[in-house]
């Protein structure tokens, strides 16, 4: 027998406790959705549940009210969508800029989807539209440097400041910075690709050997020091000597061993 829209409302309140957030996207399994917005109003009135931002309650009886992203993780999620920390944001936690230079981005979150916002209490909560291959370099520690100085933009980047970045990045990863460069600008990538293989260095400011070492990379960046590499001659591309004839009726060009002696052609 199915129990009343408000009686199945409050017993899964009470199981799953007070320190979960629920939506009320959640609740729709319990009726129409007029009749859970009814439920939820009259528990909200009657002291039973908290309401956290709109959509979103909680049981009466949490020890501290939820967090930003706490918050804006369910709120996302009820949606079917992911959020991940904002660039900018990154970039001030990688003090890569300072927060005088633009608007405050402490309450702003990537998502993957369209852009929106929404009120938690006096804050305002807002979810930045982002494309499919930025959000594929997701909250990792490579991905969050790439996308720092991805949302500062060419004309603030300098070699320096992109040095910076990447020594809070463990020599580990420089393979997957090399990997996931496929997912960024190519001013970007041509720069951070030059830094690696020219004076790629460790943290702790010990020059590393070669990206050979790197954990993750396939077995042909290992063994030898590609950086000090020599390049191979143009003599060892192509081992074979030009020699030209040209006759009264034409032109022609024949190549033959380095080995063996040059011999015109003749007819």
């Amino acid at each position: 027998m199915r129990l009343p829209t408000m009686a199945s409302i409050k017993a899964f309140f009470m199981g799953v406790g007070a320190d979960t957030l629920v939506t009320t996207r959640q609740l729709i399994k319990f009726g129409l959705r007029a009749t859970v917005d009814t439920c939820t109003f009259k528990l909200v009135q009657d002291g039973a549940i908290v309401r956290v931002a709109r959509g979103v309650f909680h049981l009466t009886g949490r020890e501290s009210p939820p967090s930003i992203e706490e918050v804006a993780q369910i709120k996302a999620k009820s949606f079917g969508r992911n959020i991940m920390t904002d660039a900018l944001r990154v970039a001030e936690d990688l003090e890569l800029r300072t927060r005088d230079q633009s608007e405050n981005c402490q309450h702003c979150f990537q998502i993957d989807g369209r852009s929106s916002s929404f009120k938690y209490g006096d804050i305002t909560i807002k979810f930045k539209g982002t494309s499919k291959k930025n959000f594929a370099l997701g909250d990792t520690p490579h991905g969050r440097v790439l996308r720092a100085l991805q949302s500062l933009g060419k004309a603030f980047i300098t070699e320096d400041l992109c040095e910076r970045a990447l020594r809070t990045v463990s020599a580990q990863q420089y393979y997957s910075v090399m990997e996931s460069c496929s997912f960024v600008s190519a001013w970007l990538s041509d720069m951070i690709i030059h830094w690696l293989f020219s004076s790629a260095i460790q943290p702790n400011g010990s020059a590393i050997d070669s990206v050979l070492v790197i954990e993750g990379a396939p077995t042909n960046y290992r063994g030898t020091n590609v950086v000090s590499e020599p390049k191979p001659t143009h003599q060892e591309y192509y081992p074979f000597k030009r020699s030209e004839h040209r006759s009264h009726k034409s032109a022609e060009v024949t190549y033959f061993p380095s080995t063996f002696r040059s011999r015109a052609k003749n007819e």
